[in-house]
């Protein structure tokens, strides 16, 4: 067995039985043929030896009759999987990896859904193994649908599928049929036919991955290299257009490109012609013209990756421009990463969103099968599938040659100098000359060859540079002495600011030049004040030398910070001196408060002034009580100390003034982060890092009633509170205080708020005094 590298379930990867395969498996009858022998209509299974069209075992079993008359051993299901079965080895065979099966699947699925087949990943992290798997069912492939009701009470939705016995009980949150059946019968496992499609185990108290997979480049593993590239045309800047028919019976579509001579010829599942073209010429090299734009070496019996192998590459981004009309989208990250990530759903407690994650991880194969018939039945459809592109180089040594004056450039529209080719042409940064590619008359890499100016930048729509030298993509994000001719390109292609990004480049967490920073950047002008960057008339560039104040905040979208003596951006979210400013000029920009993030600044999660905090912070004022002083109404700051409201130091500064007065150091901002500030230790606090009554916590908090749940007591209809020890729905003190008391009643101290979808876990003092 082989850990799921393609598909959806854990699969053969290899067969003994697989002699008796027809040689002609490019031409198979259609998906909808009905059966030879009894006429059933559809999701028969074709015979890969005898390319018969035969029922399932589940209709009249004439495939399996079928098996036991000839011994024709290996099947393909037309069911919407198209999955493999070999009635000898009892187990399914993974037709996307085994290369004897590989091509009758492609040729399946083509038929079926009328395109190129998806590949399938992973999805959520649970646990990879189960010990009390024995009972499970031995017909999974055949379960109820997705919206068949209850088996005792006729809930109609979302409840769950024994895995034993195949009946449909409701939740533990309707009528708790399903963990009845449990007591009753021992049978633990169970899918959900929620959204998720979960599967618990009931003994084990946990959730099983039923289909988590190790991620791999693509369908197959294609190769990263290859001994047979040396008879590749010289010239495969121009080739046919990809809807060119086949030079020898003319098949009008999907043909391949032979990388030798551009002969284009059908494929094996047609007539066999390019096929055949290799064994008279041993070309070996082809390209196919489907959509995927796969490239395959006869020899090495295995795809290329034709974005990954530098030969390649030049002819994959031609054909993807001719096929698509658009240059190939680069991205840094397409498949250089070794562990790639992907993002699925992966739920915990203390957060509700989706992380990104990625964990090879060994797949349940008994459980794997019925998660993808629950999936099809679901959904009617397959998982999507993600990826990444080529590895741009983040350094270059040819940048010596690079203008001087790349702030002022032409515009992207300008015609080539030579040929005047109207559009996505390449940019000299030596000499600034516009040249189109070399997949129109290769006028830039001609200007190469003549003056040795090797970097240029590419007017398509994703700003590229390309180094002639070192023969790579450089990523002019990282790189410094790239990253403004970058962004003017971008003001120039797009007509606003190159959106920052947190990785764009390494942003600095330290200066040593802002000792002369203003001492009021509370106060700043607006956004929209005349003359800008040094992209324009240089203005500040000239001020900088002037006068060495070298430390500028940007007024585009991303409110950037630069210091021109660093020749750096710095983090503005992190330098405690710089975020002020920051947070005054995005509330000017945006017209409301920078966002707070985890990771914007590292909140502290200790502080030594809490000593002198209100011992009654479960009362406290409601976040729209105005300034105490000048009647700020609105996002003001709640001192933690003596509970004033007072308005923030881009108002009027009275709680700023406040501290000064009263050395009161700690407040909680009523803007809508909730933010908390030690003005002492001049920096954010986490109020929701730790706390020490988590004891008593329930250990099966995977499942808790559905947040429109009503007060357990009174029914208040909404924005309850659930109990995280007994899992009971009451409502708040702002309405009959039950929550309150249950807390008084059973020291159950921790409680998840249901108001507005904000799933905050902490400690309970923590949450009453955020609410």
């Amino acid at each position: 067995m082989f850990e799921a590298e393609s598909g959806w379930v854990e699969a053969g990867a290899s067969c003994d039985h697989l002699a008796s395969l027809s040689s002609d498996l490019a031409h198979i009858p259609t998906p909808d043929t009905p059966c030879n022998r009894c006429d059933h209509q559809s999701e028969n299974w074709l015979c890969l030896s005898c390319k018969d069209v035969l029922c399932s075992r589940y209709v009249n079993k004439h495939m399996l009759q079928h098996f036991q008359q000839t011994n024709h051993s290996v099947a393909l299901s037309y069911s919407s999987d198209l999955s493999v079965w070999c009635f000898i080895c009892d187990a399914y065979l993974d037709a996307k990896v085994n290369s004897q099966l590989r091509p009758v699947y492609e040729t399946a699925y083509i038929l079926q859904f009328g395109k190129a087949a998806p590949f399938q990943s992973g999805c959520v992290e649970a646990q990879t193994s189960c010990v009390h798997l024995a009972s499970l069912s031995s017909d999974l492939a055949h379960i109820p649908t997705p919206d068949t009701p209850c088996n005792r009470c006729d809930h109609p939705s979302e409840n769950w599928l024994c895995l034993s016995c195949k009946d449909v009980l409701c939740s533990r949150y309707v009528n708790k049929h399903m963990l009845q059946h449990f007591h009753q019968t021992n049978h633990s496992v169970a899918l959900s036919y929620s959204c998720d499609l979960s599967v618990w185990c009931f003994i084990c108290n946990a959730y099983l991955d039923a289909q988590a997979a190790p991620f791999q480049s693509g369908w197959v593993e294609a190769r990263t290299s290859c001994d047979h590239l040396a008879s590749l045309s010289s010239d495969l800047a121009h080739i046919p257009i990809p809807d060119s028919p086949c030079n020898r019976c003319n098949h009008p579509s999907e043909n391949w490109l032979c990388l030798s001579c551009k002969d284009v010829l059908c494929s094996r599942y047609v007539n066999k012609h390019m096929l055949q073209h290799f064994h008279q010429t041993n070309h070996s090299v082809a390209l196919s013209y489907s959509s995927d734009l796969s490239v395959w070496c006869f020899i090495c019996n295995a795809y290329l990756d034709a974005k990954v192998i530098s030969q390649l590459r030049p002819v994959y981004e031609t054909a993807y421009i001719l096929k698509f009309g658009k240059a190939a989208p680069f991205q840094s990250g397409w498949v250089e990463a070794r562990t790639p990530v992907i993002t699925w759903p992966h739920y915990r407690l203390t957060s509700p969103t989706y992380q990104s994650l990625i964990h090879p991880a060994t797949v349940i194969s008994q459980l794997r099968p019925v998660y993808e018939t629950a999936y099809i039945l679901k959904f009617g459809k397959a998982a999507p599938f993600q990826s990444g592109w080529v590895e741009a180089r983040t350094s270059c040594d040819h940048l010596a040659s690079l203008s001087s004056d790349l702030a002022h450039i032409p515009i992207p529209d300008s015609p080539c100098n030579r040929c005047n080719h109207p559009s996505e042409n390449w940019l000299c940064l030596s000499c600034k000359d516009v040249l189109c590619s070399r997949y129109v008359n290769k006028h830039m890499l001609q200007h190469f060859h003549q003056t040795n100016h090797s970097v240029a930048l590419s007017y398509s729509s994703d700003l590229s540079v390309w180094c002639f030298i070192c023969n790579a993509y450089l990523d002019a994000k990282v790189i410094s002495q790239l990253r403004p001719v970058y962004e003017t390109a971008y003001i120039l292609k797009f007509g606003k600011a190159a959106p920052f990004q947190s990785g764009w480049v390494e942003a600095r967490t330290s200066c040593d030049h802002l000792a002369s920073l203003s001492s009021d950047l509370a106060h700043i002008p607006i956004l929209d004040s005349p003359c800008n960057s040094h992209y324009v008339n240089k203005h500040m560039l000239q001020h900088f030398h002037q006068t060495n104040h070298s430390v500028a905040l940007s007024y585009s979208s991303d409110l950037s910070v630069w210091c021109f003596i660093c020749n750096a951006y710095l983090d503005a979210k992190v330098i405690s001196q710089l975020r002020p400013v920051y947070e005054t000029a995005y509330i000017l920009k945006f017209g409301k408060a920078a966002p707070f993030q985890s990771g914007w600044v590292e909140a502290r999660t200790s502080c030594d002034h809490l000593a002198s905090l209100s011992s009654d912070l479960a009362h406290i004022p409601i976040p729209d009580s105005p300034c105490n002083r000048c009647d700020h109404p609105s996002e003001n700051w709640l001192c933690l100390i003596c509970k004033d409201v007072l308005c923030s130091r881009y108002v009027n500064k009275h709680m700023l003034q406040h501290f000064h007065q009263t050395n009161h150091s700690v407040a909680l901002s009523y803007s809508s982060d909730l933010s908390v500030w030690c003005y002492i230790c001049d920096a954010y606090l986490d109020a929701e890092t730790s706390c020490d009554h988590l004891t008593s916590l329930l250990s099966d908090l995977a499942h808790i009633p559905i947040p429109d749940t009503p007060c357990n007591r009174c029914d208040h209809p909404r924005e309850n509170w659930l109990c995280l020890s007994c899992k009971d729905v009451l409502c708040s003190r702002l309405v009959n205080k039950h929550m309150l008391q249950h807390f008084h009643q059973t020291n159950h101290s921790v409680a998840l708020s249901y108001s507005d979808c904000q799933f905050v876990v902490s400690s309970a003092i923590h949450i009453w005094m955020l609410k």
